[in-house]
C-alpha cells in the first residue's frame, strides 16, 4: 500500500514528532515560493526515517500527475492549506483528512483561537474521509484531550503535535489492516465554524472587566497576534503570565 501526506508549514511540527509509521512514506510540501519556506530541520528529520520528502507546486495538475506517478492509494491531508478538487479526491483509493478539532464542531481554518474564546472544556483532533464539502467527511477516529483555564492557542497546538506519533500509529494500523471504517457526522447538531482569524480580531473591548474578557485575551497569539485596545488614539497591547511557575504544558499562561 503506498501512502503520501500532504502537508504545508503550519503542521511541520506535527510531522517532526512522528516516528517510524513514516518510513518509506512520501510527503509532498509546496515549493518554495508558494508560502513560507518548510523548515529544513523538519525535512531533515524525516528524511532520516528514509521519508520521501518532495517541494511541489500546490496547482491541482501537478499534484494529480505527482500522486499518478507514486501509485498512491492511500493520501492524507495534513494542514493542506488549498481545497482539493474531487478529481483529486476521486485519484486515489482513500483520502483522509487530519483535522484539529472535534468534529463536527469547528471545521474551518483556526480552531484553537475559537475553542477557547468560547470556553469549550475539550480540544482534540480528528482523522476524517476527505470530501467536497468543509471538513464533513465521515469520521475514522478522533482523541480528546482537556482544555484548562491557562490554556492558550500555541498550548494546545503544542498537545496535540505531541499526541501525533500514538494518534498516527493507531491510523496507519487501520489503513495497513483494511480496518478504516467511517462514520458520519451528526448533520442536526447546532456546530461553531472556526473561520480564518485576522489581526483585528485580536480587538477587545476595555470597558468590560478583565474576568469577562479573559478568554478573548487568552485566545490570542501574544506574539503573531496580541490582544489590544486602543486609548487616546494609541493601540495598546495586553499579555497574561502566570506568577505560579507550575504549568501543565510550557505554553500555558
Amino acid at each position: 500500500m503506498k501512502i503520501c501526506i500532504i502537508s504545508s508549514i503550519d503542521c511541520s511540527n506535527y510531522l517532526s514528532r512522528i516516528g517510524s509509521e513514516l518510513e518509506n512514506v512520501s510527503v509532498l510540501v509546496p515549493s518554495p515560493g508558494v508560502e513560507p519556506l518548510f523548515p529544513e530541520s523538519c525535512v531533515k528529520k524525516l528524511r532520516k526515517l528514509n521519508c520521501k520528502v518532495e517541494f511541489i507546486s500546490h496547482k491541482e495538475e501537478v499534484l494529480l500527475k505527482r500522486l499518478k506517478e507514486l501509485h498512491v492509494n492511500v493520501l492524507i491531508s495534513i494542514g493542506w492549506r488549498w481545497i482539493l478538487s474531487e478529481k483529486v479526491i476521486n485519484s486515489v483509493n482513500t483520502c483522509i483528512n487530519i483535522h484539529p478539532a472535534i468534529l463536527p464542531d469547528y471545521k474551518g481554518y483556526h480552531t484553537e483561537p475559537y475553542v477557547i474564546k468560547n470556553g469549550e472544556s475539550l480540544h482534540g483532533i480528528t482523522a476524517h474521509y476527505l470530501t467536497k464539502g468543509l471538513d464533513d467527511g465521515d469520521i475514522i477516529m478522533q482523541e480528546k484531550f482537556p482544555i484548562t483555564p491557562f490554556s492558550t492557542v500555541k498550548s494546545l497546538k503544542n498537545k496535540v503535535e505531541s499526541r501525533a506519533g500514538a494518534f498516527f500509529s493507531k491510523l496507519f494500523k487501520l489503513i495497513q489492516d483494511n480496518k478504516v471504517v467511517g462514520v458520519p457526522q451528526s448533520k442536526t447538531k447546532k456546530t461553531t465554524l472556526a473561520k480564518k482569524r485576522r489581526p483585528s480580531d485580536s480587538e477587545i473591548d476595555p470597558t468590560l472587566s478583565l474576568s469577562v474578557l479573559f478568554n478573548d485575551i487568552r485566545c490570542c497569539d501574544p506574539e503573531l497576534y496580541p490582544a489590544f485596545f486602543y486609548i487616546s488614539g494609541r493601540k495598546v497591547g495586553v499579555k497574561l503570565f502566570s506568577i505560579d511557575a507550575t504549568k501543565d504544558d510550557d505554553f500555558d499562561i
